[in-house]
């Protein structure tokens, strides 16, 4: 199987990460946490990838989630805003 490399910067463009929020938000709307999110969803969407691109740039640093924290639930993970 070959590998594909540089596929990072894809992953994080802006239109890929709402496509993705779109995904993971159907059925999900009334959640609060989907609500949040998409309230000002420029800003979380920006957060969002800010913080993608700072984990893969230092993925040692854990301490580095610029306000979202990743939640479980059941069997799925999300990251979820800032209050």
């Amino acid at each position: 199987m070959k590998r594909t490399g540089h596929l990072w910067p894809a992953v994080i463009e802006r239109g890929n990460l709402a496509r993705a929020f779109h995904q993971a938000a159907r059925g999900k709307r009334h959640k609060l946490e989907v609500q949040r999110f998409e309230q000002d969803l420029d800003a979380s969407l920006e957060r969002l990838r800010r913080d993608l691109e700072v984990r893969n740039n230092n993925p040692t640093n854990s301490n580095n989630n610029n306000g979202f924290r990743v939640a479980r639930s059941s069997d799925q993970w999300g990251w979820i805003s800032p209050a």
